[in-house]
Order: structure tokens, then C-alpha cells, then sequence
């Protein structure tokens, strides 16, 4: 996947560094090139062109041109106001001192109905400052719909030549009509500043203006038709009635599984509506189980909590090591839920389902084998110890973290051989507890191990463990609470696994926004703060969705697509996604009716109300 997205020409660099990368500094790089994948350079994240003269800044990141994907390790790339072409801004790439490795790369989206079946040409200014072991270049490249690359070029071909003075360089490639994604890369690496500048596209010789693209909008009928269709929703508190969410009751009547998504980890609406579904549900069914994106360990103390009222909930919460969950609307549902608990109308119970962290669950194995398996504990008391932060994992070479994942699976099959034996000591519940937390250990340690269970994988097993051993009433669905992603029934996230257990049984339900304010960080280890979101750009479902100038709605997606009116859900459009990082341009392409079942959206949303960042893991 990799190849795919960067090509022979950047693997040449790679390859040509490769002395200077060796070891934990080579597996660094690997990682960083697997998350530019992962977050923001996916190829889903294909926009429309924006930005060329790099003359409008971020709102969320001032120093960055909005509408271009940007990644960086040990460099830093910023708009420069000193250095530029025209305008106000330049685009600057420079190499950060005492990084021996890394690199910038900005990205541009260009949609192929544009340039497909036609020649691509790129014009643009470059100037350098003592460029070396490194290089720096531009590069046109075209997928199909397989993720296949069709046609690429770059420029210049040897890369830019150490040059104070503004350069124009230029690129052709013919693109092949079956191209779905084309982008446009600026690269550098090595030592040294590179600016670039004035960017031109011509397609078959003639310019072309971003200011003279159409977009996408409902027409007339298509709006009516889905004003008519929306369900207005009255309220997000969850002390309000719910007649608003009563027309949604068909589609939840013999679900299995309902995902409850959310476009931002923190937008206050999102947590009250979530915390008012389950109200509701609770109406109907008495008897819950909620599965939370948490650790699996931790959330445990949490149920403690809210089943028997002992412990602390502020400190519960900051146990979790998240900061999402570290807010005054999840204080409010777990209060909510102790409450209902001793109220004698039902019992709801709450689990993790993620894998993040392993130390609190090896930490319980031994414990449980200290008790029940006092030779096996004593063999592996000093070799079962792992961080309470997992990115320190990343500094283990290979050979050691599958030496280390291979432990932690023999220990896995361990106790789960010996499931009869250990029950002659303990009650079954606490074996079974002690054999999903060795296999949390076995699943955290593989995200590390070439060729492992994805995170997404494995919250997936973990799901199907909690519905299938804890579910207090099979007729009563597990209700899920995670990021729109995860839940998406797509074959990159959990939720595409779930789809093809339990087919229609499983009801996905996101939820977006217009604009407003979130929460949010910038980094690993940054303070949590309030970000603005950007208002829905042209094109996108979020600007079609503003159209029907209501406050709050929710649509059933699976009815609505079934309509002519309603087939453009099924299209893939831009949509707003903002996972725990702030961001200026927050799209990908979905197909929203294939991916969910049910929307929720908010037209004006604020930012959930944080404790802060936790102090353990973050």
C-alpha cells in the first residue's frame, strides 16, 4: 500500500538513505509513512482544488495553507510571509537540526473529472537553501478504482538543484481515463529549506481556474423530497421526551448491534444525544450493555462504579487514559447510569471494547496466576511486563516485538487450555475475565508485530466477545459508542466486520455538523483546547444537509436511498470527519448510505466540556 501511494521514486529515496535509517530509526520511518496513510494522505481523501498560491491560512493551524494535506517528521512546514513568489505566502519546507531522518510532504487533490482521458500538465515556482543528502521535487500520479497507479511523473526529474533564486519548473503526464484518484505531492527531505509557490494546472494545454469549478448541490427536487423525509429532533438533552425519536423505532427493532457514531471524540451535542439514545433505549428494554472506545481493563472500574456506587468517577474516567472521555457530559451518563441502576426500573452495564493499552491487563493475569497457576506466574512474572504507554513499543526493533508478540499468544493459549482446570479454583467469570485480558495483552502487542491484527480487528473480536458473553438480554441490542469511522460498515474498520456477521442486524448511526466548536488536540502530549470547525464547504453532504434549515434532524438513510430522490447518498461525496486532532480540512469521501443506516446531524454544535488531559497515558 505503501508503493501505491508513494511510487518507485520515493522508495528510491528511502533506499538511498537507508544507511543513515538502520534499526529503530528505519522502523520510525516505516511508521511514520504507515500513519501519513492512516491519517489524512488515505486515499478516500480525494477534495476538490483548492489553494494553489498557498495564500489562505488554516483557522485551526495559521501557519499551514487550508485544503492541502500536510505530514511531517523532523521537519517543519509552515507558510512563510518573508520568502515568497507573489503574494503573501510562500509554502516552506526545512529540516529541523539534530534530525538525522524525516521529511514534509503536502498533498493537492485534483478530481478526475477534470483530468481523466487528458494530458495534466503542472507548473510551479521553487527555490532552495543549502539542500543537502536529500532532495526535493513535485509529482503528478493517478489511481484507478483499485488503488492501482496508472501514470505518474515528477519534477525536476533529479530532483531541485541548490538554488536561492525562484525557479519555474514543469511536468506533464497523460492521464488514463479509468483514473478515480489524481493527486499532486510537494516532497523534501534531507538537510536544508525548500519554498515552492504559484502553482498552475493545465489540462490539454489550456489553464485551468479552480474559481470556474461546480459543485454538487441538491436541486430543487432532491431538497424537497429530503425535507420531507427528515425527522426534526427536538432536543439533545436527555431529560426532554422522546416522540422526536419514536419514528426512528423501525429501524432499531431487531438490531443485534447499533453503532452510535460521532464526526469529532469532542463535540458535546454528540455525548447528550448519545447519552439521550440510550435513555431511550432504556425505556424500551430496561436491561442494557453499552460497549465504549475504551480500554477494555479500565472501563471495568467504571461498571464497578455505576453497578455498585464505590469508587470515583472523576478518577474512573481520567483512568481511562484518554483525554475524550475525560469531560462533564461522560461524568453526567455515568452519574445517569448509577442512578438508573439503583432505581430499580433495570440494570445497564457498561464495557471497553479497544485494546490500547496492555500493562493493566497483564498486570491482572498475573495476578490471577499467582492465585491459581503459581508455577506458570513464577516463569513469566519478569517477562510479562509492558509499558503503560504503548508508543514506546516503537523503539523495539522487529525481531524483539515477535519474540514478545509470540509470548503473549503462547500465554493466550495458555489459560484458555487450561479454562477447566482453573475454574476448580476461582468461579468461572474471573477465569473467563483472566483469558480476555491475556488476550487484550496478545492483540495490543500485535498492532506492534509485522503483519498483526489491526486495531480495528481486534475491537471487533472484542465486540463479538462482550455481546456473545455479556449481553444481559439477547433480545436487547449492544449499543456501541466510537468515532463515525470505526462504526462505518466498511472493510477498513470494525464496523465492515460487524456488517458481515450480523447483516442488517447491525444499524450503523453517525453523526456530523455544520459548524461550531470541538475539542481537540494538536499532537501527542498537546493540551486539550476548543478548535473552530470550519462551515461546510460546496460540495459536500454537510452543505447539502445545511440546506434544510433545520437545527437539529435525524434521516433514516436505509429508507432514503431507496428512493430516486435519494440515490445521491449512495454517491461518494465529502464528508466531515475529525477523529481526536484538530483539523483545517476535515473531508473524506464516503459513500454516506452505504456506510450507515441512520444520520444525526447538528447544524451549530460546541465543544464538549473537558477535565483536561489525563495524566497517566493520553
Amino acid at each position: 500500500m505503501v508503493q501505491l501511494i508513494f511510487g518507485a521514486n520515493f522508495f528510491e529515496i528511502v533506499i538511498s538513505n537507508f544507511d543513515r535509517l538502520k534499526g529503530v530509526q528505519m522502523k520510525r520511518l516505516l511508521i511514520f509513512i504507515l500513519a501519513l496513510l492512516l491519517d489524512g494522505f488515505d486515499l478516500a481523501y480525494s477534495q476538490h482544488i483548492q489553494n494553489l498560491n498557498f495564500e489562505k491560512a488554516g483557522i485551526v493551524h495559521p501557519n499551514q495553507p487550508t485544503g492541502w494535506s500536510t505530514r511531517w517528521d523532523g521537519f517543519e512546514l509552515s507558510l512563510d510571509s518573508l520568502v515568497a513568489k507573489s503574494g503573501k505566502y510562500s509554502l516552506k519546507s526545512t529540516a529541523l537540526p539534530g534530525h538525522d531522518s524525516g521529511y514534509a510532504i503536502s498533498r493537492q487533490s485534483i478530481p478526475a473529472d477534470i483530468a481523466a482521458g487528458k494530458n495534466l500538465e503542472v507548473k510551479l515556482w521553487m527555490r532552495s537553501d543549502q539542500i543537502q543528502n536529500g532532495t526535493a521535487f513535485f509529482r503528478l500520479i493517478a489511481f484507478d478504482d483499485e488503488s492501482e497507479v496508472l501514470s505518474s511523473t515528477r519534477g525536476p526529474e533529479k530532483g531541485l538543484p541548490e538554488t536561492d533564486r525562484w525557479q519555474q519548473y514543469s511536468a506533464s503526464v497523460s492521464i488514463d481515463k479509468q483514473a478515480q484518484l489524481i493527486y499532486l505531492d510537494l516532497f523534501h527531505n534531507g538537510k536544508g529549506s525548500v519554498w515552492f509557490d504559484d502553482i498552475e494546472l493545465f489540462t490539454e494545454g489550456e489553464k485551468y481556474d479552480p474559481g470556474n469549478q461546480i459543485f454538487w448541490s441538491l436541486d430543487p427536487a432532491e431538497l424537497t423530497f429530503l425535507s420531507n423525509q427528515a425527522i426534526a429532533l427536538h432536543s439533545v438533552e436527555p431529560e426532554n421526551d422522546f416522540s422526536d425519536l419514536d419514528h426512528l423505532t423501525p429501524l432499531f427493532q431487531n438490531a443485534s448491534i447499533i453503532g452510535l457514531g460521532e464526526a469529532t471524540h469532542g463535540t458535546r451535542e454528540f455525548f447528550r444525544m448519545k447519552h439521550r439514545f440510550v435513555k431511550w433505549f432504556a425505556q424500551e428494554h430496561d436491561t442494557l450493555l453499552v460497549a465504549i472506545e475504551a480500554n477494555m481493563p479500565e472501563v471495568r472500574e467504571i461498571n464497578n462504579y455505576i453497578l455498585t456506587g464505590k469508587g470515583d468517577a472523576k478518577e474512573a474516567l481520567a483512568d481511562l487514559g484518554y483525554w475524550v472521555w475525560n469531560t462533564e457530559e461522560m461524568l453526567a451518563f455515568m452519574e445517569w447510569m448509577k442512578n438508573y441502576n439503583t432505581s430499580g426500573k433495570g440494570k445497564i452495564e457498561v464495557y471497553g471494547f479497544d485494546m490500547a493499552f496492555p500493562s493493566r491487563a497483564a498486570d491482572s493475569v498475573l495476578t490471577f496466576l499467582e492465585q491459581v497457576d503459581p508455577v506458570l506466574f513464577d516463569t513469566l512474572q519478569q517477562d510479562y511486563q509492558f509499558p503503560a504507554n504503548p508508543s514506546e513499543l516503537n523503539r523495539i526493533d522487529d525481531e524483539n516485538i515477535i519474540e514478545i508478540h509470540q509470548l503473549t499468544q503462547d500465554v493466550y493459549k495458555t489459560l484458555s487450555e487450561n479454562r477447566i482446570k482453573y475454574i476448580q479454583y476461582v468461579n468461572p467469570e474471573t477465569v473467563e475475565w483472566a483469558i480476555q485480558y491475556a488476550r487484550i495483552v496478545e492483540q495490543a502487542m500485535g498492532r506492534f508485530t509485522p503483519g498483526g491484527k489491526t486495531r480495528d480487528e481486534s475491537m471487533a473480536e472484542n465486540i463479538n466477545w462482550i455481546y456473545f458473553n455479556k449481553s444481559i438480554d439477547r433480545n436487547t441490542p449492544l449499543l456501541l459508542w466510537a468515532h463515525n469511522d470505526h462504526i462505518a460498515r466498511s472493510p477498513y474498520w470494525f464496523g465492515g466486520e460487524l456488517s458481515e456477521k450480523y447483516g442488517k442486524s447491525y444499524v450503523p448511526v453517525v453523526f456530523s455538523f455544520g459548524d461550531g466548536h470541538y475539542s481537540a488536540v494538536l499532537g501527542p502530549g498537546q493540551p486539550v483546547a476548543s478548535y473552530p470547525a470550519p462551515s461546510p464547504k460546496k460540495g459536500s453532504v454537510e452543505y447539502a444537509l445545511r440546506t434544510l434549515e433545520l437545527p437539529a434532524f435525524a434521516l433514516n438513510l436505509r429508507q432514503i436511498k431507496e428512493n430516486a430522490l435519494g440515490s445521491w447518498l449512495e454517491e461518494e461525496k465529502p464528508v466531515k470527519s475529525i477523529g481526536s486532532v484538530a483539523r483545517d480540512d476535515p473531508y473524506k469521501n464516503i459513500s454516506l448510505a452505504d456506510y450507515f443506516d441512520v444520520l444525526i446531524y447538528f447544524d451549530k454544535t460546541t465543544a464538549s466540556r473537558s477535565f483536561g488531559q489525563p495524566a497517566k497515558n493520553n
